[in-house]
């Protein structure tokens, strides 16, 4: 695995220097440019993080960890993805110095996997565009997490944006496994297709879904955590025995979204805004992606866009 950029140097222990100050620093940071396969200088550097440079000494820390993991193909990044994101993280915002903080210290991974079972490996320069947009949704989520967290809450989540060569989610939680202590907890956090093809039947033909699925989540010490749309009934080719009975042993866990905000981002999905890019509809763009990501497409003539 590949770690391209940190809000904050000692990830995954927290970020003592995040900030509202600390974002703009962050934003403002000049950055290499992302040409693989040299990382990018991190951007955080004009931060002062010399508290959170003592914690990352400790490599065992007594707490566990718990990584809040975006997995996409980030092509572009969407406000679904990030709806999601924040819905997921909203807990971390409401914990308090003092109340259920001593039960784990947070951090986030955005993660893209360069390499596609269907569609083979990125080339260079589209994972460069890829991670440069992957970096904009780390600073934009830092930003938000510093707006609007209150004066007693603990110290924000790290935030990593990564690449992993590995297409199959126990290849992946492996990889990040590998950085992190042997306390780390990771929460996936996933869209309704995703987790229902995960649950298809077919992709086990030779072995029980339930089985498989409960051996994953045991031995990757893995959450998965859905947003689904009430409106649709479960697709028929899935096992929902399986899937209820994961969800039972809270194994997949139920991501609820604010109603205006799950109206706001239904028909949202990267796919719509390559479609609105294309077609000049930057207001769609907007609404379907965060600014960031906006600029960098506009600026780079990405899907179609005029310089």
């Amino acid at each position: 695995m590949n770690v391209w950029f940190r809000s904050c140097p000692a990830w995954p222990l927290p970020c003592r220097a995040s900030s509202a100050a600390g974002a703009a620093a962050l934003r403002a940071a000049s950055a290499t440019a992302l040409t693989p396969p040299a990382p990018p200088r991190p951007a955080d550097a004009v931060v002062d993080h010399a508290d959170c440079q003592s914690d990352q000494a400790d490599r065992a820390p007594r707490k566990p960890v718990r990584v809040t993991i975006l997995d996409s193909s980030h092509n572009p990044p969407n406000a679904a993805h990030m709806a999601l994101l924040r819905t997921a993280l909203q807990p971390t915002l409401a914990r308090r110095t003092g109340d259920n903080y001593q039960d784990a210290v947070d951090a986030v991974l955005i993660l893209l996997a360069v390499q596609n079972a269907d569609k083979g490996r990125l080339a260079d320069l589209d994972l460069a565009h890829r991670l440069a947009m992957m970096r904009e949704v780390a600073i934009d989520t830092h930003e938000w997490l510093a707006t609007n967290a209150s004066a007693t809450t603990t110290p924000l989540p790290s935030i990593a944006v990564a690449t992993t060569d590995h297409a199959l989610f126990k290849d992946k939680a492996a990889d990040i496994l590998s950085l992190l202590p042997p306390s780390a907890h990771l929460r996936w956090v996933l869209g309704e297709d995703t987790l229902l093809r995960i649950f298809d039947p077919k992709y086990y033909p030779t072995t029980s879904v339930a089985a498989t699925m409960t051996a994953f989540f045991e031995a990757t010490r893995s959450t998965f955590l859905w947003a689904r749309r009430p409106a649709l009934p479960v697709a028929a080719n899935v096992d929902r025995d399986a899937l209820e009975l994961c969800r039972a042993r809270w194994f997949v866990e139920d991501l609820v979204l604010d109603p205006d905000v799950a109206l706001a981002i239904r028909d949202v999905s990267s796919t719509s805004v390559r479609d609105a890019v294309a077609s000049g509809d930057w207001d769609a763009v907007e609404r379907g992606t965060v600014p960031g990501v906006a600029r960098y497409i506009c600026e780079h003539g990405l899907y179609g866009a005029e310089r």
